[in-house]
């Protein structure tokens, strides 16, 4: 069933009040399988050749890694990922998951799933499962999906390509997304590239918009930054000889995180069967 958007404004006046609510940093963190192609779309929306990227049935990406750039006017922080969205959950996977949340808190602003055209599989189905669970459904309202290679189009147009797929499961995902789709050739230079990456920050004021500017955010996120402020404040007073320099150490907070975390996906899961979505 498609999904149709009202605007919620249409004056002038409204339109920049919603303007002044778009924020000057953004948090785009990217997600997917291995080999999709995350890593190379982080280098596109950058710039420049920040974060490895090669050809290989192996994980290239060990750690989440951030890096930023400034573009019209705006800060851009990108969050490269791990397949932290594996079905194989591990501990080395729950680490990793509560690492990507520490990088990219207090929330990002737009989750940047990473597909390959022509290649969404049962696999990829899977990681749209995973990161419900892992951070909550309500991150489809943030999430942008991005094909890569889209070269391979050869000249055509990727919205007809997504239109006419016959592939059920992408259509679907399409359509919850609110068609909130863009394709990026990560081997592009000048000026195609950079029409790759204004076309992504359509998709991504979009998400403001409708938002009214928020990024998302849930309990793990919360937690971790309720935890960098306390650490602030305790160092801030200890600086000024105000508080005892007893500050509780890194790993006993990210041991609080990995339980809330351990839950909330419990949670989540359970509610994804009941909804058998």
């Amino acid at each position: 069933m498609d999904v149709w958007l009202t605007p919620k404004w249409s004056c002038h006046s409204c339109l920049r009040e919603k303007e002044q609510k778009t924020p000057r940093r953004l948090r785009l963190i990217l997600m997917g399988k291995t080999g999709s192609g995350k890593s190379a779309t982080g280098n596109s929306i950058l710039g420049r050749d920040v974060f490895e990227s090669k050809l290989s049935t192996r994980p290239v990406t060990k750690t989440s890694q951030r890096r930023s750039r400034e573009w019209a006017g705006k800060e851009l922080e990108v969050i490269d990922t791990p397949n932290i969205l594996s079905p194989q959950v591990s501990p080395e996977v729950a680490d990793a998951i509560c690492q990507a949340i520490v990088l990219s808190a207090p929330g990002p602003h737009a989750v940047l799933l990473v597909t390959q055209l022509g290649r969404f599989t049962d696999e990829d189905q899977q990681v749209v499962r995973r990161l419900q669970e892992v951070f909550g459904v309500g991150v489809l309202g943030h999430t942008i999906l991005v094909f890569t290679r889209k070269e391979d189009l050869a000249g055509g147009s990727l919205e007809d390509y997504v239109r006419e797929t016959n592939n059920q499961a992408l259509a679907w995902l399409d359509v919850t997304l609110a068609r909130r789709h863009c394709g990026f050739n990560n081997r592009a230079q000048g000026e195609e590239q950079e029409a790759q990456l204004r076309e992504l920050m359509e998709k991504v004021e979009a998400i403001m918009w409708e938002n009214e500017g928020d990024y998302y955010s849930n309990k793990a996120y919360q937690y971790t930054q309720q935890n960098f402020r306390l650490k602030e404040l305790q160092e801030r007073q200890v600086s000024q000889g105000q508080g005892s320099e007893d500050v509780p150490g890194e790993e006993s907070w990210l041991e609080g995180l990995s339980q809330i975390q351990k839950e909330s996906e419990e949670a989540h899961r359970c509610l994804l069967g009941k909804a058998d979505l």
